[in-house]
C-alpha cells in the first residue's frame, strides 16, 4: 500500500547530498544523441533468463486457467502460482492479455493479494515491455485499486527508459510521478529521482506542450463533471441517508491530488526546492521550482519567487519564463462570485494569476540567462549517475538471484502446505465413513431409543395442531377395523386364520380399551 508523508520527497532526493551513500541508476549520458537513458547491461539479461529455468515445464495457459477457477470458486490461491504465471507473460498472444488483466484484477481482491511477491511487478514490466504494451502497463500501474501494481526503484527505471527510447516522455513523465509519491527505503536507491531529473531534461521540448495538453483536458474533465453535478442536482430521485455521525468534507494538498498536471507540479516543485537547497542559484532547480509551483496552480507561492529573483542577476532563461506564462495562463481559477467548497480542490484567485503573469512578464523584458536549465539539469543528472554503472548493475543481478531463492523457498511452504490439507482432508473423510458405518450398525440395536427421540423432539407449528385425542381417536379407529376383519376370518373358518384373526382380536382389544380417552 501507498505510504505517502509529507517528506517523502525529501527522502526521496536525498541523494543530492555527496559524501553520503550515493547508489544511483545506472545510467550514462555520454553521448547526448542517444535516445535510451539506461545502458544495455543495466538489464540484467542473463540474470533475468535464468529466473525461472526450474519451471519450464509448467503451462502457463494451464496455469492461468487454474488460478482463474479458484478465483471464481473463492479458493486460496498462492502467491508463489501468481508469480510463476506474470513470469510467462511473455510466452502468450497478445489476445490473452484481457484474460490475464481478469486474473490479476480478481487475485488483487483476495486476502492473499497481501503477501505477493516483489518479482511479480518487476516480470509484468519485463514481459509486457517484450510484448510491446508497454502503455497498457501504465494504464494498469495507475489504477492501483484494480490491479495493485506498486514498482520498485530497478522496475520503474526499466518501465522510464523504455518509453523515453519509445519517444513517449508523457508515459514516462507519469511513471516516475507515480513512483514519487511512494516512500522509499532508508538507505534511498535514487533510481526515480534520477530518472525524473534525466526524464525532464530528455523531454524539455515537450515539456510545455503535454502539460498544456493536460492543463486543457483537465478543465474539459471539470466543465464535464460541474454539468453532471447540475444534472443531478436537478434530479427528483434524492435519496437521503442516515448516518451516524457527521460528514465534514476535506480536501488535502497532497493526499487527494488526482488531475496529471497537479502531480507534475508538486513534484517538481519538490524537486526544484531540493536542488535549491543542495546547490542554491541553480538554473535547473530554480526552473523546477518555477514551473512546479505553475502547474501546481499555487501563484502566491511563485509570485514571491519572481519577486526575489527581480532583485537578483538573472538566471532564468526565456524558455523557463515562457513555459511558466503559459502554464499561468491555463490554471482554473473561480469565477466571479463564487468561493471554494469544502472537500473539493481550492481554486485560485483570478488577481493572483494575473499579478504572476505580470512579474513574468517584467522579467522577460529583463536580460535572460544564455544556458538553458534543460541542459544545466541534463548536466547535473549526468554527474550524479556517471560513476555508478557497475555498481548498481551488480545489485540488480543479485536482485533477480535473491527473488529466485525466495520463489523457490515459497514453493517449498506452499508444497508443504498442500501437503498438510491433503493428509487433512484424507483423515477427516475416513474419520466420515467409520461415524457412518458405526450409525448403520448400531441403527437397529437403537431403534427405540431413535423412536422415543422422535417423539421429544420439537415440533413444528403445522405438527403441533395434532392433538392427542385425534391421535387416539385415530388409534381406536384402527382397533374397530382390526376386529371387524377378525370377526369376518373367524365366521369363515380356517386353521391358521382363525389363529390370526383370534390374535388380533386380542390386540384390538387391548389397544382399544388402553387409547379410549376417559371424556369425549
Amino acid at each position: 500500500m501507498l505510504r505517502l508523508a509529507n517528506n517523502g520527497f525529501a527522502k526521496h532526493f536525498g541523494w543530492l547530498k555527496h559524501g553520503h551513500q550515493l547508489l544511483p541508476v545506472q545510467s550514462t549520458f555520454q553521448a547526448l544523441s542517444r535516445r535510451s537513458i539506461l545502458s544495455a547491461s543495466f538489464s540484467c539479461p542473463d540474470a533475468w533468463q535464468s529466473r525461472l529455468s526450474a519451471h519450464d515445464a509448467v503451462s502457463g495457459l494451464d496455469l492461468g486457467n487454474g488460478l482463474l477457477r479458484a478465483l471464481d470458486r473463492r479458493e486460496p490461491v498462492a502467491p508463489v502460482d501468481v508469480d510463476i504465471y506474470a513470469n510467462k507473460l511473455d510466452s502468450f498472444e497478445l489476445s490473452y492479455l484481457p484474460y490475464f488483466s481478469n486474473v490479476l484484477a480478481k487475485f488483487r481482491v483476495t486476502q492473499e493479494s497481501l503477501g505477493k511477491l516483489e518479482s511479480t511487478d518487476h516480470a509484468l514490466v519485463r514481459c509486457m515491455i517484450s510484448l510491446g504494451q508497454a502503455e497498457l502497463l501504465v494504464d494498469w500501474l495507475r489504477d492501483k485499486f484494480t490491479y495493485g501494481i506498486f514498482l520498485d526503484q530497478f522496475s520503474a527505471s526499466l518501465l522510464i527508459d523504455h518509453l523515453y527510447e519509445a519517444g513517449d516522455a508523457r508515459l514516462a513523465a507519469l511513471v516516475a510521478f507515480d513512483h514519487a509519491l511512494q516512500d522509499l527505503p532508508s538507505d534511498g536507491w535514487p533510481c526515480t529521482g534520477l530518472m525524473l531529473l534525466a526524464s525532464i531534461s530528455r523531454a524539455a521540448d515537450q515539456l510545455s506542450e503535454w502539460t498544456t495538453a493536460v492543463s486543457a483536458d483537465a478543465n474539459a474533465d471539470s466543465e464535464e463533471a460541474a454539468e453532471d453535478e447540475d444534472e443531478d442536482d436537478d434530479s427528483s430521485d434524492t435519496q437521503h441517508l442516515i448516518v451516524d455521525y457527521i460528514r465534514r468534507p476535506n480536501y488535502d494538498n497532497y493526499f487527494d491530488i488526482e488531475e496529471e498536471r497537479l502531480q507534475v507540479g508538486l513534484t517538481l516543485a519538490r524537486v526544484g526546492r531540493r536542488l535549491l537547497a543542495e546547490w542554491p542559484g541553480q538554473p535547473a532547480g530554480l526552473a523546477c521550482l518555477l514551473i512546479g509551483l505553475a502547474a501546481w496552480e499555487k501563484p502566491d507561492e511563485l509570485l514571491s519567487v519572481l519577486r526575489q529573483q527581480q532583485q537578483q542577476p538573472p538566471a532564468m532563461s526565456e524558455s523557463t519564463l515562457l513555459v511558466v506564462d503559459s502554464l499561468l495562463g491555463s490554471a482554473r481559477c473561480l469565477g466571479n462570485g463564487k468561493v471554494n467548497e469544502p472537500g473539493k480542490r481550492p481554486r485560485c484567485r483570478p488577481e493572483a494569476i494575473e499579478e504572476a503573469r505580470a512579474a513574468v512578464k517584467a522579467l522577460l523584458k529583463a536580460p535572460s540567462a544564455e544556458e538553458s536549465w534543460h541542459a544545466e539539469l541534463s548536466a547535473v543528472a549526468r554527474r550524479l549517475v556517471a560513476e555508478h554503472e557497475a555498481k548498481s548493475a551488480s545489485r540488480l543481478a543479485a536482485l533477480y538471484a535473491e527473488f529466485a531463492r525466495m520463489r523457490l523457498a515459497e514453493l517449498r511452504s506452499h508444497g508443504d502446505w498442500l501437503r498438510k490439507r491433503r493428509l487433512f482432508r484424507d483423515v477427516k473423510s475416513r474419520l466420515d465413513d467409520l461415524v457412518g458405518e458405526q450409525e448403520s450398525l448400531t441403527a437397529f440395536d437403537r431403534a427405540a431409543e431413535i423412536r422415543y427421540a422422535a417423539w421429544l423432539a420439537p415440533r413444528t407449528r403445522a405438527e403441533s395442531r395434532v392433538t392427542s385425542a385425534q391421535i387416539w381417536r385415530a388409534d381406536i379407529a384402527n382397533a374397530d377395523r382390526l376386529l371387524d376383519e377378525a370377526s369376518e376370518a373367524a365366521a369363515r373358518g380356517g386353521g391358521r386364520q382363525q389363529a390370526t384373526a383370534a390374535a388380533m382380536l386380542r390386540r384390538s382389544t387391548i389397544t382399544k380399551e388402553k387409547f379410549r380417552p376417559l371424556k369425549e
